[in-house]
């Protein structure tokens, strides 16, 4: 399923993905505001599919105040678990 678009013209959507700093799926806006959804990898029959609810290039405790002033959760994602943990540089 990599590489697969599923387009929708209601941007609300993307709500009914969950969030992970690793995600694999990709959102997308176009100008005529249709969004899609690409899978940026493989994805295995039965895998949830994930997004990311803010820029993956931010580290660590810039995302975890996004996480917690827009959405009110701690991300604990496998990455945020790595960096928390100090095992990955931000």
């Amino acid at each position: 399923m990599h590489g697969r678009e599923c387009e929708s013209t209601s941007p609300q959507l993307a709500g009914c993905f969950n969030h992970s700093c690793e995600p694999n799926t990709h959102v997308s806006c176009s100008e005529t505001h249709e969004v899609s959804f690409v899978t940026a990898r493989d994805v295995g029959a039965g895998e949830e599919l994930v997004i990311s609810y803010a820029a993956l290039d931010l580290g660590y405790e810039e995302r975890q105040r996004i996480f917690q002033y827009k959405y009110a959760f701690e991300c604990q994602c496998p990455r945020c678990q790595r960096e928390a943990a100090g095992t990955v540089s931000e």
